[in-house]
């Protein structure tokens, strides 16, 4: 199953981009207002610059996030989820469902104002970072797609974990065998050392 990115996209990311711009454009002028440089030709000068310098800036990141939103691809299968992304530098992720442990769904404010929404995939194998294995942005009907994905999810796992394929449960009296072996181990380790 194709999914990709809502078209509202280019518009939430173009609102985050100005706003940015209205909040941080201003402060190197008033830091200049602050400084007083003299003369004030000099003062006006720099006004302008930086004006035209975030102007520019402003400019150059929204063609970079309008080229990157059309980069970004995501896909469904009965095994995998599949996304992929970027502008110069191409990124290529596949997460197996069988590790997908969770799906949780995140909306800003402006998301919501745009009624858009994004995925963090979590997988048992991520170690212990906090940040999610994968991320689905800008999608319209991301509950449903967390619920689909989920289905998959469980499809899969109970497919893959029959009472055939469970490991035998060890016994207390096992383990304890095991650990002495192991501490018998570092013993022997430690006394050539």
């Amino acid at each position: 199953m194709e999914i990709k990115p809502s078209p509202k996209l280019k518009s939430l990311y173009t609102l985050t981009n100005l706003l940015l711009f209205l909040i941080y454009c201003p402060l190197p002028v008033v830091v200049l207002q602050i400084i007083k440089q003299r003369p004030r030709h000099l003062y006006d000068l720099w006004s302008v610059v930086i004006a035209i310098l975030g102007i520019v800036t402003v400019i150059l990141i929204q063609l970079y996030l309008l080229a990157y939103i059309k980069t970004l691809r995501y896909r469904l299968s009965e095994d995998d989820l599949r996304l992929e992304s970027g502008v110069f530098w191409k990124k290529r992720k596949v997460i197996p469902l069988h590790k997908i442990t969770n799906v949780n769904t995140l909306q800003g404010p402006l998301e919501r104002r745009f009624a858009l929404g994004h995925l963090n995939v979590q997988t048992a194998g991520h170690g212990a970072s906090t940040s999610p294995e994968g991320r689905l942005v800008g999608l319209e009907e991301f509950e449903r797609i967390r619920d689909d994905v989920m289905q998959k999810v469980s499809l899969v796992k109970s497919e893959s974990v029959t009472t055939e394929d469970r490991p035998r449960e060890r016994t207390e009296q096992e383990l304890l065998k095991e650990m002495l072996e192991v501490l018998s181990r570092i013993e022997k380790n430690t006394q050539k050392s």
